[in-house]
C-alpha cells in the first residue's frame, strides 16, 4: 500500500485531488468545469439548523445532510503545486543559464567564515550568514565559545553540552522559536526559546542570563530552552544542517560523508542515504522537498521527499582539484521551477 502511494505516478498527480477534495476546483465555476459538484445542502455553511423553525422541516434537512455526506473544508484557493515540481515526466537536468538573470543581483560583504547567503524579501537583497551565525525576523543566534549560545544578543547560555563543541547551528523557519545545534560527537539537540525567554528580554534589555549545568547533570536554563527533540545516527562531528519548512524534512550532514533524513513531525529517522553515496555537500529545496546530493565523484544526485532517487548526472571527473564548492535551489513557486545552480 504504501508503495502504491508513494509511486511516481500518485506523486504526480496528487496535487489535483487535492484541487478537487480541498482546493480551487471544489467550489465555483472550476467545481462546475471538473464535474465536481455536490447538494447543496453538503457544503459547510450552506444553511444554519438552528434557524429553521419548523421541526419536520428540520429533520428533513439533517436527513438531507445526513444521506448525503459533508464536505470537506475549502483550504486552498489556488492551485496546489505538484510533488515532483518540475521534474514531472522528466528526469533530466537541463542546464539552463538564463534563468540565472531571473535572480536579484546585489554586492554583499562575506566574510571568510560566512558558509550561507539567503535572499531577504523583506530589503529585497541578498544577505551573507556565518557558519555560526543564524537569524531570521524573530531569533538570532551566535555560538559562544565551544559549546555555548548566545542569543538575540542578551540570553547567555554557556554550556550545552558537556564535553562537546557545536559544530553546526541552524534555524527552523516556522515562526516558532525552534532551532537545531549540532555537535563534534554527532548528536543533534533541537531546543525551542520558551515565552518566558522571550518576555524576559524584552524587559530587560541589558541583563544577559548564564545558564549551566547543576550538580545532577540537569540543565539550569530548562525554563529559557526547552529541548524539543535529540537526533542521534551520526558517528561524527555534524557538518551541514538544512530545513525545508513546507515538507517538514530536516537533513544533517556529517564530516564522514553520512547524510541523513528527517521527520520533523516526530523527529524519525526516515531514510540514511549511507548505502548509495557519500555525500560531499547538498541542499533542500523548501519549496518542494527536493534534495541535491555532490557526492566525492563528483555526481549530482537528485532525491525526492522521501529519499528516493530521481535522477543523477556526472559533472565531471572525480579530481583533488576539480570538485563541486557549492549547490543551491533557486525556486519560484509562480513558475514551478526548481534549477540547480
Amino acid at each position: 500500500m504504501r508503495q502504491a502511494l508513494e509511486s511516481p505516478y500518485v506523486s504526480a498527480n496528487l496535487h489535483k485531488w487535492i484541487d478537487l477534495v480541498f482546493g480551487f476546483n471544489q467550489r465555483g465555476e472550476n467545481a462546475v468545469k471538473s464535474l465536481n459538484v455536490f447538494h447543496y445542502l453538503s457544503y459547510h455553511g450552506a444553511i444554519d439548523l438552528d434557524k429553521i423553525e419548523d421541526e419536520h422541516e428540520r429533520k428533513v434537512t439533517i436527513s438531507i445532510i445526513h444521506n448525503f455526506g459533508q464536505t470537506p473544508l475549502q483550504i486552498f484557493n489556488k492551485p496546489h503545486p505538484s510533488k515532483l515540481g518540475a521534474l514531472d515526466g522528466n528526469k533530466e537536468l537541463v542546464y539552463n543559464v538564463w534563468q540565472l538573470f531571473d535572480t536579484p543581483l546585489s554586492i554583499i560583504p562575506v566574510s571568510d567564515i560566512s558558509d550561507r547567503i539567503t535572499f531577504d524579501n523583506t530589503d529585497h537583497e541578498w544577505k551573507s550568514q556565518g557558519k555560526f551565525h543564524r537569524f531570521n525576523s524573530k531569533i538570532e543566534l551566535s555560538k559562544l565559545r565551544s559549546n555555548g549560545l548566545l542569543i538575540n544578543k542578551q540570553l547567555v547560555f554557556e554550556q550545552l553540552s558537556i564535553g562537546s563543541p557545536i559544530t553546526k547551528i541552524e534555524l527552523l523557519d516556522d515562526g516558532n522559536n525552534e532551532f537545531v545545534v549540532g555537535f563534534a560527537n554527532g548528536t543533534l539537540s533541537i531546543y525551542k526559546l520558551s515565552f518566558a525567554a522571550e518576555k524576559k528580554m524584552k524587559l530587560t534589555q541589558s541583563q544577559k542570563l548564564t545558564s549551566k549545568f547543576d550538580k545532577n547533570g540537569n540543565a539550569a536554563f530548562s525554563r529559557e530552552l526547552d529541548t524539543m527533540g535529540i537526533l542521534r545516527c551520526h558517528r561524527s562531528s555534524i557538518k551541514d544542517i538544512q530545513y525545508s519548512s513546507l515538507v517538514k524534512t530536516l537533513v544533517t550532514l556529517s564530516t564522514d560523508g553520512e547524510l541523513k533524513l528527517w521527520n520533523r513531525l516526530d523527529n524519525m529517522l526516515i531514510k540514511s542515504f549511507d548505502e548509495v553515496t557519500k555525500c560531499n555537500i547538498f541542499s533542500i529545496s523548501s519549496q518542494f522537498g527536493f534534495i541535491a546530493v555532490a557526492d566525492f565523484e563528483n555526481n549530482l544526485i537528485i532525491f525526492d521527499g522521501n529519499g528516493t532517487e530521481v535522477t543523477r548526472l556526472k559533472l565531471s571527473k572525480a579530481s583533488s582539484e576539480i570538485f563541486v564548492t557549492a549547490i543551491q535551489f533557486a525556486e519560484s513557486l509562480m513558475v514551478r521551477s526548481n534549477c540547480i545552480k
